[in-house]
């Protein structure tokens, strides 16, 4: 092998402040995948609008030329490589939100029926009242037909969602791709794995037009691994250890069965703890329970088998279709649970709730509660597309549905308070920030109190919601100055 070529000068793109605010290094010896970001930088600057500004072309009146940065990373997000350009022939489903016509109404509906004391309370919408009060303007969508039409996509090729907020582009060619959205969509994979890899772009654009009608498109700048909040791994033996937990529980109080079980949780030590033992539910043809999991993740049956005959041992497993999480199976038991298994193999590091929450949304039976124990870093995806996806989580609130999010287990005392550039940075957690999801920590001790290492609600993307001024003003006053700035 002959001698390394001497690495070439960062190179600095400057281009109009009315199109993109960025003069900083794109290109290093260390970051070569950038050159991702500053091709498709190069392609903006190479649009009519961009060049009438520099004096070198005559600007041209279509607006689907008139092209303005939708959103841009600086680099290639943390703890993924680039891997080069896909084989030819790849094609992508493009996802494009759209704003609806009137903002804030869905969310005042959603008040109304979840506020105890509101006339509407318990009232929750149809798919038809959600879908009208999320509906794009018909101007919006005469406009996105018409730059999908100049770029050559067929009107066979585009679907659109229930409620209109939606449409998707079937089969996109990437070369397509990149002319649509000003960007240059490479292959990614999350560092030192094997996991499936990506098409991603660390930068896309839109006509300046449309920015007022289109929320986010998808998939574009959306990177995130998975954080899921797991349970402390016991063996076999442990389990079977734990046999005799049922019995002996029903008999303690909760500070003593917890004080005798040092590594073990039980679910009859829960029950005794919440005060849930004796309680048997109703409604159950009425009531159902989903549990996602993503990454080629499922339940053993094995395993539920073997838990459900130690802890819950009238359940009739024959009569469940779906394996389920064994902790919820042997509390809730017998409201009918069922388990998704998203992803697949290879390992899926990537965690996108979007699709899934989408394909509920036109659903006339939906579950009247999800549990998801997976988490984010909010600074790892694009705000806009962080709050289109918890658009989708109020539209299922104002149906009813109560989704459960593990709030992560980066919290305060987690020593992972630090952003990508090192500075101390408290690190929130997608979707546990979206206002309209309960996120759930973790607790410890016998008197329970909050577990150090569990996230918080507080995000960097999302403005307090008004139901949490009534308790967040007087918590972040009892902290005084200590945590300022970060």
């Amino acid at each position: 092998m002959g001698p390394e070529a001497e690495a070439p000068a960062p190179l600095t793109l400057v281009l109009s402040a009315s199109v993109l605010e960025l003069a900083r290094p794109l290109v290093t010896p260390h970051n070569p995948c950038n050159h991702a970001l500053l091709l498709a930088l190069c392609a903006l600057s190479l649009s009519p609008h961009v060049a009438s500004l520099t004096g070198l072309a005559t600007p041209l009146p279509q607006p689907w030329h008139d092209l303005s940065v939708k959103h841009a990373w600086n680099a290639v997000p943390d703890t993924w490589e680039c891997l080069g350009p896909p084989p030819p022939g790849i094609t992508i489903h493009l996802h494009i939100a759209l704003q609806p016509k009137e903002e804030n109404v869905l969310m005042e509906a959603l008040y109304e029926v979840s506020t105890p004391g509101r006339p509407q309370y318990g009232k929750h919408l149809s798919k038809e009242e959600v879908a009208k009060l999320v509906e794009p303007h018909p101007d919006t969508l005469e406009l996105v037909h018409s730059w999908l039409a100049h770029h050559g996509v067929h009107s066979s090729s585009i679907s659109t969602s229930h409620d209109g907020g939606w449409l998707t582009v079937m089969d996109v060619p990437v070369p397509q791709d990149n002319e649509l959205l000003g960007a240059s969509y490479q292959l990614y994979r999350l560092a030192g794995t094997n996991d499936t890899a990506i098409l991603r772009t660390v930068g896309y654009a839109l006509p300046k037009i449309l920015h007022a009608h289109v929320k986010t498109v998808a998939p574009t700048t959306f990177f995130a691994s998975a954080r899921t909040l797991q349970l402390t791994p016991h063996s076999h033996s442990e389990s079977a250890r734990a046999a005799g937990a049922p019995e002996k529980a029903a008999s303690r109080g909760p500070a003593s069965v917890l004080s005798s079980r040092d590594e073990d949780t039980t679910p009859e030590e829960l029950r005794r703890l919440y005060n849930t033992y004796t309680y048997k539910p109703t409604a159950l043809t009425k009531n159902v329970i989903r549990v996602l999991g993503y990454g080629n993740e499922f339940p053993s049956p094995t395993d539920l088998n073997m838990f459900i005959s130690v802890f819950q041992p009238d359940s009739d497993l024959d009569e469940v279709t779906f394996t389920v999480e064994m902790y919820m199976q042997a509390i809730a038991y017998p409201i009918p649970h069922i388990f998704y298994s998203i992803g697949g193999k290879p390992r899926w590091s990537l965690v996108d709730h979007q699709p899934v929450m989408a394909h509920l949304v036109p659903k006339e039976k939906i579950p009247q509660t999800m549990s998801v124990s997976y988490a984010v870093n909010e600074k790892d995806i694009p705000a806009e597309y962080a709050w289109s996806v918890c658009d989708i989580f109020m539209q299922l609130g104002a149906r009813g549905v109560s989704i459960l999010f593990s709030s992560g287990d980066d919290g305060v005392g987690a020593g992972n308070c630090q952003d990508a550039s090192g500075r101390v940075q408290f690190i929130s957690k997608f979707p546990a920030t979206c206002a309209y999801v309960t996120s759930v920590g973790g607790t410890k001790s016998i008197h329970e109190v909050g577990a150090e290492l569990s996230g918080g609600g507080f995000s960097n993307y999302f403005e307090r919601p008004a139901y949490q001024n009534v308790v967040v003003p007087a918590f972040l006053q009892s902290l005084g100055s200590q945590y300022d700035g970060i």
